[in-house]
C-alpha cells in the first residue's frame, strides 16, 4: 500500500530505513503492537514529508512559465512608461525653445 506511490528511488530509501527502524526496534525489545504502531507511524510521516510535498514536473514548469510571462510583461509595461516620459520631456523642451 505505501509503496506503490513511490519511484524506485524512494522505494529503497523508504525500505532502508524501515529496516534500520526495525532493527533497532528489535535490539530494543519492542512489544510487536508497538512494533506495527512504529511502522504505521513511521510510513505515515515518511509519506507525509516527502511525498506529498512534491509537485508535479508541468505543475512546476507551468508555475516557472508564469512567472516569467509576468516578468516579462513588467518589462515591457515599465518601458512604456518610460517611453512616455522621455516623449513629454522632448516635448515639453521643444515647446520651450519655441517660445
Amino acid at each position: 500500500m505505501w509503496l506503490t506511490g513511490l519511484n524506485p528511488a524512494e522505494k529503497q530509501a523508504f525500505l532502508k530505513n524501515l529496516a534500520f527502524i526495525l532493527t533497532e526496534a528489535k535490539a530494543n525489545q519492542v512489544a510487536n503492537n508497538d512494533i506495527e504502531d512504529l511502522v504505521v507511524r513511521f510510513a505515515g510521516t515518511w509519506i507525509q514529508l516527502n511525498i506529498k510535498d512534491k509537485k508535479p514536473v508541468d505543475e512546476i514548469l507551468s508555475d516557472r512559465i508564469r512567472e516569467v510571462e509576468y516578468a516579462f510583461g513588467l518589462v515591457i509595461t515599465l518601458t512604456i512608461l518610460c517611453m512616455i516620459l522621455v516623449l513629454l520631456a522632448v516635448e515639453r523642451n521643444t515647446r520651450l525653445a519655441k517660445n
